[in-house]
Order: structure tokens, then sequence, then C-alpha cells
């Protein structure tokens, strides 16, 4: 192990061919090489960063230093981090072609030694400096002062996959308004790192730290599984992460319920039968809570797969799971009201079905007790069907807005069929290219939903599903150059006005920046946060499950101008 060995096979670094000029750096080691940074004046007199290779021997001395060539001599490169398995460099770098400043780099294991550097993005670099990488347990840790911080460098985390994206600020007591970096981890649990934070002894002091475990009841995944209704009995069921991986394994009782004991971190996941057969048809799957209510009904893939999404507990008691649609990023919310002569003379709970123009169904949804509707997430087409299912004759139906004002009545034929034209004033419309090249005529000024943008309690992150929406509608911004828009978040109505009007804004930024960051002008994009005075479903004055506080959760968007 790289980082065992320091303590374990003791040695020396006197051997170091080194000068008054020369400084020690940061250095790591794999197997019986060592990597180490030092400092060198070049002939114009000002400080050059180099990587320096060399090996251990049997007696625990340095020999055969060589200069790892993976830049040019007039640029730097440092604070190399070998991955677990010795196949990646990491390191910093000026190099060109870089964002600003030093930029964090990696190098692959070639038959010929360590190939060409490619940079790690506009994820994880700015233009600021991104130094001190270190690599522990497939993440990398490294400082940056470009990022969003508490000032100075702080430390980050960020995974080490394809994507590069979730970029981790450890927080306080790690980071601080000063310079916090060179964060070295002995364990899970415990580590070094530097920082020049107001003490007794001045200037670039070395800190230890152990993580605190705190205890808590493990949360649990808890659903039912039935077959046309009938309970599935011992049955061996599947917990799957996105890649199809099986996290874990356990068995339906004689009622077809079933229980994950395992708490995954916030992203999506699957469950499935372990053994599918042709006879493995008309199977459903709820989630329950830990009392056994069904919270959320989950749709199964073309891969027999049911997939949902977790979010992060933070202060929840419950987890927050219900069933993800991959759609169009335009999305629709419709709200409406039955009545016979003036709206609120009903009181009474009907069936509302809701098709296309080819009358096709769209949503199926109840009113409530005051023949109030609202089918979510509908695509953003011009003209829907909506019928009510009674035998009641003379029934009146108009679309609300979130104060349940009349928006507009609706055309009736009979048979308590109405037609809604939902493009309205000819001279508020505008055509644009979606993501995929296709003419979409929009209202300027309407909210539009943006489908899969929601968050954990009080967090701004946006998680895996938040990205791909958001990614669409970064395409449909490039190929519309003059189109303006304006990001609107939304909280729930947990927590105080202020907070929430904050946090909202903090949702607003934090999508606003992934478009930034996806190519997007920022001039084309105002974020701004509305806290919980326009939620999708009313928790002020009826009792709401988690899921309905995920739902109000939310992203939108307005086209300004075209």
């Amino acid at each position: 192990n790289k980082r065992e060995i320091s303590r374990k096979s003791p040695f020396s670094l006197n051997g170091l061919k080194s000068s008054k000029h020369t400084n020690l750096g940061p250095f790591c080691v794999f197997e019986k090489t060592i990597y180490y940074t030092v400092s060198t004046k070049n002939f114009k007199g000002h400080n050059n960063l180099k990587i320096i290779k060399a090996t251990i021997d049997d007696n625990g001395k340095i020999t055969d230093e060589q200069e790892l060539e993976v830049c040019k001599k007039s640029f730097s490169a440092a604070h190399p981090t070998i991955s677990e398995d010795g196949k990646k460099l990491f390191f910093s770098s000026d190099m060109p072609g870089g964002f600003g400043g030093m930029d964090l780099y990696v190098s692959y294991l070639t038959v010929s030694g360590w190939g060409v550097p490619i940079n790690l993005g506009n994820w994880v670099n700015t233009v600021g400096n991104e130094v001190f990488p270190h690599y522990h347990n497939n993440k990398i840790y490294f400082s940056s002062d470009g990022l969003d911080s508490y000032g100075g460098l702080d430390i980050y985390s960020v995974d080490d996959d394809y994507t590069l994206e979730n970029v981790i600020n450890l927080k306080y007591p790690i980071n601080t308004p000063f310079d916090d970096f060179g964060i070295s981890l002995i364990d899970e649990n415990s580590g070094y790192f530097s920082s020049n934070r107001p003490t007794s002894k001045k200037g670039d002091n070395l800190y230890s730290f152990k993580l605190r475990k705190i205890e808590t009841e493990s949360a649990k995944i808890t659903g039912i599984m039935k077959q046309e209704g009938i309970p599935i009995a011992n049955a061996e069921v599947q917990l799957l992460d996105m890649d199809g991986n099986v996290l874990e394994t356990t068995m339906t009782d004689a009622n077809g319920n079933f229980v994950f004991n395992r708490q995954p971190d916030p992203g999506r996941y699957g469950i499935q039968l372990a053994n599918t057969t042709d006879n493995s048809k008309h199977i459903s799957l709820s989630l329950t809570d830990e009392v056994g209510n069904v919270i959320s009904e989950l749709q199964v893939n073309s891969k027999g797969v049911f997939v949902f999404e977790m979010f992060a507990l933070d202060e929840v008691d419950e987890l927050s799971l219900f069933t993800l649609n991959d759609t169009d990023p335009y999305m629709l919310d419709l709200r409406g009201i039955v009545y016979r002569d003036v709206p609120g003379d009903v009181k009474a709970i009907y069936n509302i079905e809701i098709q296309d123009k080819d009358y096709l169904e769209l949503a199926y949804v109840k009113t409530d007790e005051n023949a109030l509707f609202i089918a979510e997430d509908l695509p953003y087409d011009a003209r829907y069907i909506i019928q009510v299912e009674t035998g009641e004759q003379n029934l009146k139906v108009a679309i609300v807005d979130q104060d349940n004002n009349i928006i507009q009545e609706l055309f009736t034929p009979g048979n308590n069929l109405f037609a809604y034209q939902h493009i309205g004033d000819p001279t508020e419309l505008t055509s644009i290219l979606d993501n995929n090249q296709s003419t979409e005529i929009v209202m300027k000024n309407e909210s539009i939903k943006i489908s899969n943008i929601y968050y954990g309690y009080d967090s701004a992150k946006l998680n895996a599903e938040a990205k791909k929406s958001l990614s669409k509608l970064a395409e449909t911004l490039k190929n519309n150059k003059r189109l303006t828009i304006e990001l609107i978040s939304h909280t729930d109505s947990r927590g105080t006005l202020r907070s929430n009007e904050d946090l909202s804004q903090r949702r607003a930024q934090s999508a606003r920046k992934y478009l930034i960051r996806k190519g997007v002008k920022s001039n084309r994009i105002i974020a701004k946060g509305f806290g919980w005075s326009e939620p999708l479903i009313d928790c002020f004055n009826h009792e709401c499950t988690e899921e309905d506080h995920a739902k109000n959760r939310r992203t939108e968007f307005r086209i300004i101008s075209n």
C-alpha cells in the first residue's frame, strides 16, 4: 500500500539531491517509487516547480532521481499523487490550455511511461488555483481559491469518475477564511492538513483531525411487491445502483413485504426480482413507510427494474422517495376546478382524465373535496382534452392559477368533455429549437417546469437527474442564441420565511451556475428565488407527505425575450 510504506518501512530523505535554491515539496510513495516536488529558480530568476521520480532501495535510501517530464521546463508541475492501483498520476500545473492559474491534471500509465496529461475540466478547475491533490479511496482531495469558499484556499473532494462534477467543500472546521491545503488521509476517519489560520505559531502549521462518528438510527428501504394484485411471497429481491451493481439482496415475506437495511447515499437506485421469467409480468412495486403505508408507486423500465430517487436525509426523519420520469425538459402543471355556476359551489371528488389532441391519456388524477385538481408534468403541448368521469350533467371546468383565480373557462361539446387551448395570446408566442432541434411553440413569461429538478431538504445541491434535465435546457439555449430566461426556484413550506427565500435563491443560483458551466453566457440567465410563496401543493392548510414537500422544492424557467 502506497500510504503504509512510510510508516512500516522507514526511509531517509537525506539522500535527495538539493541545494540552497531547492525545496522539497509534497510527496507520495507507490511500492518502491517516490514522487515529490522541488522548487528551483529558473534562468529568469523565477521559481519553477517540477516533479521528481526516484527509487527507494532495500536499505531505505533514495536513488535514481529523474525529472518527470509531464510539461515543458518553462512551466511548473507539482504535488503528485497516485491512485491506489498505481495507474493514474494526478498533479497540478500551469501549462498552457488550462482555465487559469494552476490546474489539476491526470496522466495514465502506459507501457512506455506516463501518458499525455489530461485537464480535469472546468468542473474542478477555475480561473484561480487548484493545487495539492491527494488521492484516497477513489476520491481526489485538493485545494482551490477559485471555487465557492470560506476565503483563501479551501479543501474540496471530488469522486474519481468520468464526470468529475460532484465537487464538495469539506466545510468548517477543516476550512476557514484562511488558507487550508495539503490534506493527507491516514484512513477513512483521520488525517492531516496545513493551514495558516491564526495560532500562537505564525505561518503555515500542520493540523491533525479525526472524524467524529455520530450513531444514528439506520434508515431502511421498505416496500411490497405484487403480481396482478397478489403479493409475491418468498422471492429474492435486489437493490441496484444505476450501473446495475447489486448493493443488497433480501427476501419478501409471505405478504410480499421486503426490507433493505442499508442507507444509500442520495442518488438514483433500482429494485428488481433476482430471478425473472416470462411469467414475471404485471408486477407492481410500492415503497412504504415504517408502518406499511404506501408512499410511492414505482414504474418499471424496459429491463424490469423499478427506479426511484433517494434524497439526502439532512434533518428529515424519513426517506423522500418518488418515481422519476425520463421526459422532455419542458413540462406544465395544469390546475383546474369543477363547478356548476360559480367556482366553489361543488363539494365533491371526481376522477379527471387528461388527454392530448390525439386522445392519448396524459394524466389521471382526482380532485380534492373542493373539486380542485392538479395534473403535474404534462408535456408542453398546445391542446388538451379534459374529461370529468361522472354521471352528473351541466358541470363546468375552468383552469385556475396558484391562488385558484380563474384563468380560462373551458369550452365543452357535452358529455363532460372539455377542451383547453393552452397557447393563448399570439403576441406572446415565440418559436424555439429544443435540445433535439425540434421546433417548440411556447409562451413568454409563463412558468415552464423543468422535469426532475428536485432538491433534498435544506439543500441546493443538484443531483444527477437535475443535471441531465439542465443539460437539455443548456442545449436549447445554445440552439437559440438570443433567448434569455429567468430561472425560478421554490422551497417547501417548512422553516422561516427569510431562510426559505435565501435557500430558494441559492437553488436558482446553483442551476444558473450549471448552465454557465455548460457554455451558456451568464447574461442570458437571471436567477430568482421565490421561497415558499408559490407551492404546487398547499402544505400550509393541509397535512403533507415528504413526497409532497419534495415536489414543492423545484426549479422552473420563463422565457423573457427571444
